[in-house]
């Protein structure tokens, strides 16, 4: 199976949803910043809050998010204050090689991804991006917002000839494989070492609304505030947001 190819939903160790046109909240962390024992735990507790939050008198939607968020908070809490496990993300040389990658594959001239937001701590990180379409026109249907549904619900935009034409985004998994290829050869180079730097795995969430994004952004730069590192967002050199 192909664990790259663009699909709406799947399962690893984690669940993953993403639908077509969705900006998604990130978190991938370094091997080994977790312990297995721990990891597993972690896994478990996810699994309890799912069998002990069921919101009767509220929407699906609404229930799912309030399990991600309460599971979401235990498992950074854990990344923050863990004294186990490698903070290669600290030096700053490899910290600059993440957020110059991370705006690399947003400026190329075939754009992978629309970059909200990121924050590079020293054991993870945080990025909020909104995958695009595979190909130059329907990047640009969807940015001017002229992408339309067909009557099997499929997503595309209409061409000069008014025929529909179907649209395929880049996959999160193949994004943030990617990512992760280059920032990860790039960083045990200097390092001098071979092996793993990155869990294979990410975290993510979609937004399912503005303020929702709103919230993920604001979340992603104030991170080394709520680690207590800095006063201001802006003073840590590594948060990152775009202004428009």
């Amino acid at each position: 199976m192909n664990t790259l190819k663009y699909k709406r939903s799947y399962c690893r160790k984690l669940p993953h949803i993403q639908p077509p046109g969705a900006t998604f909240f990130i978190t991938s962390r370094l091997a080994g910043s977790i312990p297995r024992e721990v990891w597993l735990e972690l896994r478990a507790r996810l699994d309890t809050i799912y069998a002990e939050i069921d919101d009767e008198g509220a929407d699906a939607q609404t229930t799912v998010l309030k399990r991600e968020r309460i599971w979401f908070l235990e498992y950074e809490q854990y990344l923050h204050e863990t004294k186990e496990g490698p903070y290669w993300l600290e030096e700053d040389r490899l910290a600059v090689i993440v957020a110059e990658t991370l705006h690399h594959f947003d400026q190329l001239d075939q754009r992978r991804y629309r970059l909200d937001a990121f924050c590079v701590m020293s054991n993870h990180i945080h990025v909020v991006l909104m995958p695009l379409p595979t190909t130059a026109h329907a990047i640009e249907a969807h940015i001017n917002g002229k992408l339309v549904k067909d009557r099997e619900g499929k997503i595309g935009y209409l061409d000069q000839d008014r025929q529909f034409v179907p649209v395929t985004f880049h996959s999160l998994a193949s994004i943030m494989h990617s990512v992760k290829r280059q920032t990860a050869n790039l960083c045990n180079k200097l390092l001098n070492r071979t092996g793993s730097f990155w869990e294979p795995e990410s975290y993510d969430r979609y937004a399912r609304d503005h303020e929702e994004w709103r919230h993920m952004v604001n979340y992603t730069v104030n991170n080394p505030v709520k680690a207590r590192l800095v006063d201001e967002w802006s003073q840590w050199p590594w948060s990152w947001h775009r202004s428009s």
